[in-house]
């Protein structure tokens, strides 16, 4: 009976563990989020002298890095020369010369010097989908309007869509988040779509300093 009632009461602590830890979570993506938001907004209305009211948010529906995973697993593991790629394309070269094939420019002296960011690269890159089900506590400089599906504005056509939206960024779109283990780096996938030749996909990593996330570095998946 004593241990059929110790059973009980650990599951109890256990379920209430689970329930704090998730909304811990779910505060720190939406903080990290609402970050990128004022900050990415802040700086592209501030080069092209916009003044930006309103942005429509969604989620990614699918993600499909231009790196191959593969490749990047073996290169943080030390066992690229038996890399099927590496053999085939770029033997007897430094392998890092691979992640300076556009549009990752630059992307290999930073996996050298920061084996980090291609760890948690990797994990991004086999996360699920982005929740948004605690949308309304996104903080942020703007009036955010979230939609379900991007592509009824993108059959909208940009002109129309620019008409009946006054002093809207466009649509952003988000992918689930990873972090570190200490929680002041954070990486995701963001897409923007502010016309029908001005869009783009990047790989945004972000850093947490004094209770603020700030854009670290943005590695080019596609731009249109």
């Amino acid at each position: 009976m004593h241990n059929s009632l110790m059973k009980i009461l650990l599951n109890i602590i256990g379920l209430f563990i689970s329930i704090v830890s998730w909304g811990q979570d779910d505060s720190l993506r939406l903080k990290v989020y609402s970050d990128f938001i004022n900050e990415d907004i802040y700086s592209y209305d501030t080069m092209f002298s916009k003044k930006t009211e309103l942005i429509l948010v969604t989620t990614v529906d699918k993600f499909e890095p231009t790196i191959d995973i593969k490749y990047l697993e073996d290169f943080l593991n030390g066992n690229i020369d038996k890399n099927e790629l590496y053999r085939s394309s770029f033997q007897g070269q430094d392998p890092a010369v691979y992640f300076d094939i556009p549009p990752t420019f630059g992307l290999g002296r930073t996996l050298k010097e920061d084996k980090e960011i291609g760890e948690l690269m990797i994990r991004l890159f086999k996360a699920g989908k982005a929740d948004l089900s605690s949308k309304d506590q996104l903080e942020t400089n703007y009036e955010i309007k979230f939609i379900d599906n991007s592509k009824p504005y993108f059959k909208m056509g940009w002109d129309k869509f620019h008409r009946r939206y006054q002093n809207c960024y466009g649509i952003v779109r988000f992918s689930n988040i990873v972090f570190n283990d200490s929680e002041d780096r954070a990486v995701m996938y963001v897409e923007n779509f502010k016309g029908s030749l001005d869009a783009s996909g990047d790989i945004i990593v972000m850093r947490k300093k004094n209770n603020t996330w700030t854009i670290e570095l943005q590695i080019n998946q596609w731009m249109s």
